[in-house]
């Protein structure tokens, strides 16, 4: 007799395992500064994309150390506000008793602090920022305003209080604070307010970083009082260019103006901009951020030179057969599109573009298609070089600035089978000799055994009789549609995620007699 159970599920993201797993690269921080490694923190409220008025349990980083901020109390839960700063989300504090935390961060007990907090203070009550906890010093480094005052103060202690300041301006606002051994500096949006020399002590013990609060448990003394949107945390110190290019992302992105702006385009492409740069000391050559897309390999970058983009935010997994040249009937492109800010002329730029969850279309058919005005029925078309084990596609373009430019391509659905016992990753596991996309059905196949062994994408995915699907590392395996399961599986690690827009449908088949 066979028994079918079948399930639905009406959301998306639901999760049927235990470990999320997260791809690092180098320079993937703001604006393609620092790495997992540097770049400790990084708090988006944007990034979130939840209902408005949402109480937030959990802010997901996104630096790649899963040092997510977190509150279990709902009393203590500040709430998601989708009008936010300059129309961009951000996470509102009531000054009462709201507060987010992290767990120990090891990697912050550094000489050298760096960080950036995008914020909107709304009343003149003490409120606190951010606050460092160590087990050397509950308070090492914080950032706040005494009630009734309009002071913005960065400190640390050690042991002693070394302070640096200016006046808070009316709205909302960014400041950076930069600590060594030997200085204390802050910046607002960009403008150095005040260094002072000032020795710092390494701190020992990490135990967390509060954000609107200046622990877990205060009420009503120096809980913060107004919109936070954005915090980011460095374990080092930012060279200049480096600070600059993460005031551009932040300039961008939240319409504050700042003193070195190198990108003039924010009006349509605010989101996601990174950078490559030299300002004649020191160079960046490759920046991807927390996006698909990294730039490198500029062939003619010299002193006082810029190369930034940013994009429209539309999702990476979003296409459209519209607004293409006639020449490619075919093709769909993505909806999302980057605009280049090009400050001199940095010469022939390679863009990789990063397709894991998102290899939508034939390999040999992806071009990016550059113009000068957005309207890309008559854009200039360049091919690219595909790695199928990498899933990425690789360009190499001149522009201009001001140029626009998008990922086009024709799209491809596969029905693909198992062929042999291997990995995911192994192209000769399959029949297609390639590795399964988001839009392909998948088929483990009778008497063969699959080992998920990267994050993998598809669209519909059957394990027959007799069949093995394992997960036994901390990978994701997104499925976008239904889930038929009539062989065996073996999840002892990492996730499986169904993220369809629509209802999907989990079918287990079994065998009894």
């Amino acid at each position: 007799m066979k028994t079918q159970l079948r399930y639905s599920f009406e959301f998306i993201g639901f999760a049927c395992a235990f470990l999320i797993s997260a791809t690092t690269y180098a320079q993937s921080g703001p604006a393609g500064v620092g790495s997992s490694t540097s770049n400790q923190v990084w708090l988006d409220a944007h990034s979130l994309d939840i209902p408005d008025g949402t109480s937030i349990a959990s802010w997901s980083d996104l630096s790649g150390n899963g040092s997510d901020f977190t509150q279990g109390a709902s009393e203590r839960q500040p709430t998601y506000n989708t009008s936010g700063i300059s129309g961009i989300s951000s996470i509102s504090f009531d000054g009462v008793n709201d507060v987010l935390a992290s767990g120990s961060i090891p990697a912050l007990e550094s000489a050298n602090i760096t960080y950036f907090i995008v914020y909107d203070r709304t009343t003149l009550t003490s409120d606190m920022l951010i606050n460092a906890d160590y087990t050397s010093s509950f308070r090492k480094w914080r950032t706040y305003m005494n009630n009734g005052q309009n002071t913005v103060y960065s400190v640390h202690f050690s042991p002693g209080i070394n302070w640096v300041r200016y006046t808070d301006p009316v709205g909302a606002s960014f400041l950076s604070t930069h600590i060594t051994p030997t200085t204390n500096s802050i910046y607002n949006q960009g403008n150095l307010e005040l260094s002072k020399s000032a020795t710092y002590t390494v701190p020992t013990g990490h135990n967390a970083v509060f954000v609107g609060n200046k622990d877990a448990t205060a009420i009503s003394l120096y809980t913060f009082t107004g919109e936070i949107a954005e915090v980011i945390v460095y374990n080092e110190t930012l060279n200049p260019l480096e600070r600059i290019l993460v005031e551009n992302y932040l300039g961008a992105k939240y319409d504050m103006t700042i003193p070195t702006d190198h990108y003039a385009y924010n009006a349509s492409h605010r989101f996601g901009l990174i950078g490559i740069a030299d300002d004649g000391t020191d160079t960046q050559t490759t920046s991807k951020g927390a996006g698909q897309l990294e730039i490198s390999g500029a062939t003619d970058l010299d002193s006082d030179e810029y190369f930034l983009i940013a994009h429209t935010d539309f999702s990476f997994t979003t296409y459209t057969g519209a607004d293409l040249p006639i020449g490619l009937p075919e093709h769909e492109r993505l909806e999302r599109t980057w605009r280049v800010g090009e400050t001199a002329d940095v010469g022939t730029v390679t863009l990789t573009f990063h397709l894991t969850g998102g290899d939508y279309a034939a390999s040999d058919s992806y071009l990016v298609l550059t113009d000068d005005d957005g309207d890309f029925t008559d854009a200039t078309s360049t091919a690219g070089t595909y790695d199928a084990i990498a899933q990425t596609v690789t360009f190499d373009i001149d522009f201009d600035d001001g140029d626009y430019f998008t990922l086009s391509g024709i799209p491809e659905v596969l029905v693909i089978h198992s062929v042999d016992d291997g990995l995911w990753s192994d192209v000769d596991t399959w029949d297609c000799v390639c590795i399964p996309g988001e839009n392909d059905s998948v088929y483990i196949d009778p008497a063969t055994e699959v080992t998920v062994d990267i994050d993998g994408y598809v669209d519909f995915l059957r394990v027959e009789f007799t069949a093995n699907l394992i997960m036994d590392t901390d990978v994701t395996l997104e499925i976008n549609g239904d889930f038929e399961m009539a062989g065996d599986t073996e999840f002892t690690d990492g996730t499986v995620s169904f993220t369809g827009e629509v209802a999907q449908d989990i079918t287990i088949i079994s065998t009894a007699a």
